[in-house]
């Protein structure tokens, strides 16, 4: 577990493995964390678990449908 505070709700993020003081970067575009999508508790502040893996992606869609009355 990795406590990480940020400044912006919107924010861009890569993850590295360093072993034996060499660094390897993921590979392919940064990722996307959005802050305004979670839920926030009565004093503002939201907890955020992230379950990511190793340059792989998930990709989420949210579809509106509105009701013809």
């Amino acid at each position: 577990t990795l406590k990480i505070s940020s400044a912006n709700a919107i924010f861009q993020y890569k993850y590295v493995k360093v072993r034996h003081n060499q660094k390897v970067w993921e590979q392919g575009f940064n990722r996307l964390g959005d802050l305004y999508l979670l839920h926030q508790d009565q004093n503002g502040a939201s907890n955020l678990m992230l379950t990511d893996k190793w340059e792989s992606y998930t990709v989420n869609f949210s579809i509106y449908y509105p009701l013809d009355e």
